[in-house]
This record gives C-alpha cells, sequence and structure tokens, in this order.
C-alpha cells in the first residue's frame, strides 16, 4: 500500500517558536520553584515574604506567567 502523505505545514514563524520556548522553560522552571518550595514545607505566603514580592508574583512565578525580572527569579 502507499504512503500516506501530510500536506505540508510551514513552520512556525521563528519569533512565535522562541516565545514557545521562552513559554515551556518559564513553566518548567516555575515547576521546579514549587517543587523545591512544598519540598521545604514552605507556603506561597512565606516564599513571598523571603523573596520580597507579593503572594500573586509568586503564583505566577509557579505558573510560569510572570511577568518579572530574570534577577527576581534567580535571587
Amino acid at each position: 500500500m502507499g504512503q500516506t502523505v501530510l500536506p505540508h505545514t510551514p513552520a512556525l514563524p521563528l519569533r512565535l517558536s522562541l516565545e514557545l520556548r521562552i513559554l515551556s522553560v518559564l513553566q518548567t522552571v516555575g515547576a521546579m520553584i514549587e517543587a523545591a518550595r512544598l519540598e521545604r514545607g514552605m507556603s506561597q505566603t512565606e516564599l513571598s515574604r523571603r523573596l520580597g514580592v507579593s503572594r500573586s508574583t509568586v503564583i505566577a512565578l509557579e505558573k510560569g506567567t510572570a511577568k518579572v525580572s530574570v534577577g527576581t527569579v534567580f535571587e
């Protein structure tokens, strides 16, 4: 039998591809932050106090949706 040929799909535009990779990295870093926090038995509130940021920033960091500086993430 013949092979199934899929229709040609153009590659994602470079900018969109880069944005998707950045989002993936942010989500991975966020999961690592959450795992480390939970491993230490720390609440989001306590972590936010220790970092000097709001609890909503910690939530956004853990979800990978935060729009914060790189310095805040790696502090």
